[in-house]
């Protein structure tokens, strides 16, 4: 009886390790991918901030510099550990589907949750192969929200007890915020990735500027189109019509913050003070670290940075239990 009881604690374990490993693999993908979309896009270029999307221009000199970029010695090596790790994930998340669907006692979470990994997995195999070198914003667009949601089910199911919780469970009303607020932080990500692979991230002279501009252009929110980057008064190549997007970032960030205080609020009146702290702890450092991006004209360091805590915030929601 003991040896049967043994056999059955060994599987949830086992799921919960495996499911670390596939979250930390994520992450690291993440980030390796982060730094070659950005370093494509010219952030860290030289010299900055002319040659920003310069790639778009189509003339001879940007395609030659585009050329020697993507052959550097950082983007190649990025790229050979990119696929490698992309490689190592698939195996991960088949091992995360037998053990969700063998796992004694069943449980309906390991299950739909290590599937739901294997459609996300497949889907970006699929883009990787079907847009390599495109520039339209829906494949950055795709990459982010797969990837960060991929790195969310991961860190999820190693979190999750996959068992009965001595903890009150949230009430109807807590999840249904907690729902939203991760709708609002995928909108947020969404527009941000829009404002990065449009080239808009100059698009603003000073912060008010995208907080209330004096017009906006629905039409560069298109993911399907590639931006037209023109030349401005001090010679910096930017998407003309980039504000708009920076605009809705910018409201929605403000937006999803009230939402985050007030969740983190609740969840510590509901005996969650490790979750409440670390959404505060998170949302601080990404609302720091935006105001540090558009004061240093977008240091590819920080962005990457700023990539990588949303991907952990937005984690750091979905496993709220």
């Amino acid at each position: 009886m003991l040896k049967h009881l043994e056999f059955y604690s060994k599987p949830p374990i086992l799921l919960r390790r495996t499911a670390l490993i596939c979250a930390v693999l994520v992450l690291i993908i993440i980030g390796i991918s982060a730094f070659i979309r950005l370093s494509g896009n010219g952030l860290g270029c030289s010299p900055w901030p002319v040659c920003y999307g310069e790639i778009l221009q189509g003339t001879p000199q940007s395609i030659h510099n585009a050329i020697q970029l993507q052959a550097s010695p950082p983007i190649l090596t990025a790229r050979i550990a990119h696929r490698i790790l992309a490689v190592v994930l698939l195996p991960i998340i088949l091992i995360l589907i037998i053990l969700g669907y063998t796992l004694r006692p069943k449980s309906t979470d390991a299950r739909w949750l290590s599937a739901i990994a294997l459609i996300l997995v497949i889907f970006l195999a699929f883009l990787g192969r079907w847009t390599s070198g495109r520039h339209i914003p829906i494949v950055t667009l795709g990459n982010l929200i797969a990837g960060f949601l991929l790195f969310g089910l991961c860190w999820r199911l190693f979190i999750s007890k996959l068992n009965q919780s001595s903890i009150k469970p949230l009430s109807k009303s807590i999840r249904l915020w907690q729902i939203l607020t991760i709708s609002l932080l995928l909108a947020l990500i969404v527009f941000g990735g829009l404002v990065s692979s449009s080239y808009a991230g100059l698009s603003c002279p000073n912060l008010a500027d995208c907080f209330l501009p004096t017009s906006l252009e629905l039409q560069s929110l298109n993911p399907l189109q590639i931006p037209t980057l023109n030349k401005s008064l001090t010679d910096i190549p930017i998407h003309p019509h980039g504000i708009t997007a920076n605009t809705i970032h910018l409201w929605l960030s403000l937006v999803t913050a009230v939402f985050l205080v007030i969740l983190s609020v609740n969840l510590f009146r509901n005996k969650r003070p490790i979750a409440s702290l670390f959404l505060l702890i998170f949302l601080s450092s990404e609302i720091m670290l935006g105001l540090l991006l558009g004061h240093n004209n977008l240091p590819l360091s920080l962005v990457i940075t700023h990539n990588l805590l949303a991907a952990t915030l937005l984690a750091t929601l979905v496993g709220i239990d």
